[in-house]
């Protein structure tokens, strides 16, 4: 059969394309067959056993087949995903491994906005952002569309499991207040401007909520003892949108209405989430990725918040370029 297999990051720049074309593959094979079989006929992509298998808008099962007509996307490591390889941290800090400078301190909160805890009787001192500052990655400008374009920027491919978009596309919402219902759903939005924490802040904040939490992950100057000069972010965005919505979805399942014990107020536990990543060069010392959350109190907050920045750095198919003054590395792929 003919099988195309679409390219990112490093594995797109080791081929020198974004495409492949193969004819004469065995019919039947699955995901981690028909890898072998690529990396066989193109060696310039070295081994591909740490590389994940995407049909459709979903990750694949080694074992999954590929049917005539898929279209098998191969995705190297997102840079959260690998965090500590090599004993070295990305330059936009992971949750927890904040470093002199990283980002804001724990208790900061957007210039115009109020304390990340307004409800009364339910504040107290250092009640704001999470201790997390990385952002995730993606690609340069040509890569991704306009500021907080849909993430679906990439054909579909007519694969598997691009039923499911809606959710976290961020054409499902308008900026301001004017459509809780998608906020309650969670938002998510690639961008290639500038990241407003203020402007999450208000996105998300509403009157029954007394917490807000913003986390802002910002690039440092510093990694593997080099000086950065840049990021460079690139995206799947056909598969972005999806695979966070499927992440709000399990933050609302641990932490929402849902998750309330048995003859307590599920309202209590009502979350609004926006999370909102950077594509294209991000220079030192500007945010890569917001995450915003407002829930009535502020252990909802706190703990979606963190919860939605450490899985998105896990699972949302961005990647990161560190450019340095003597060079550049992908972070998450072998090193």
């Amino acid at each position: 059969m003919r099988l195309e297999v679409r390219l990112y990051a490093g594995l797109a720049e080791r081929a020198g394309r974004r495409e492949l074309v193969i004819d004469g593959v065995p019919d039947g094979l699955s995901v981690a067959q028909a890898k072998a079989h690529i990396a066989a006929r193109f060696p310039a992509l070295g081994p591909l056993e740490h590389v994940r298998g995407v049909l459709g808008t979903r990750y694949a099962a080694e074992e999954t087949a590929v049917l005539v007509g898929d279209v098998l996307h191969l995705l190297p490591p997102v840079s959260g995903g690998a965090r500590g390889a090599g004993g070295a941290e990305p330059a936009d800090s992971e949750p927890g491994d904040s470093e002199p400078g990283d980002s804001e301190p724990a208790d900061s909160e957007p210039a115009d906005s109020e304390p990340a805890d307004s409800e009364p009787g339910d504040s107290e001192p250092g009640d704001s952002e999470p201790a997390d500052s990385e952002p995730a990655d993606s690609e340069p400008a040509d890569s991704e569309p306009a500021d907080s374009e849909p993430a679906d920027s990439e054909p579909a491919d007519s694969e598997r499991g691009d039923s499911e978009r809606g959710d976290s596309e961020p054409g499902d919402s308008e900026r301001g207040d004017s459509e809780p219902a998608d906020s309650e759903r969670g938002v998510f939005e690639l961008q290639s401007g500038p990241l407003d924490p203020g402007l999450a802040w208000r996105r998300v904040a509403a009157p029954s909520c007394g917490a807000v939490v913003v986390f802002s992950g910002h690039t440092r100057e510093h990694n593997r003892d080099q000086r950065v000069v840049r990021l460079e972010y690139e995206a799947f965005g056909a598969m972005a949108g999806p695979e966070m919505g499927r992440i709000f979805a399990e933050a609302l399942e641990r932490f929402g209405p849902a998750s309330a014990s048995a003859g307590t107020d599920g309202a209590a536990r009502r979350l609004r989430m926006l999370a909102i990543h950077r594509t294209g060069v991000v220079d030192v010392g500007e945010a890569s990725v917001l995450v915003a959350v407002a829930s009535p109190h502020r252990a909802s907050a706190f703990d979606a918040c963190e919860f939605l920045i450490d899985v998105l750095k896990e699972r949302l198919p961005v990647w990161k370029k560190e450019i340095y003054t003597s060079g550049a590395v992908w972070i998450g792929e072998r090193s």
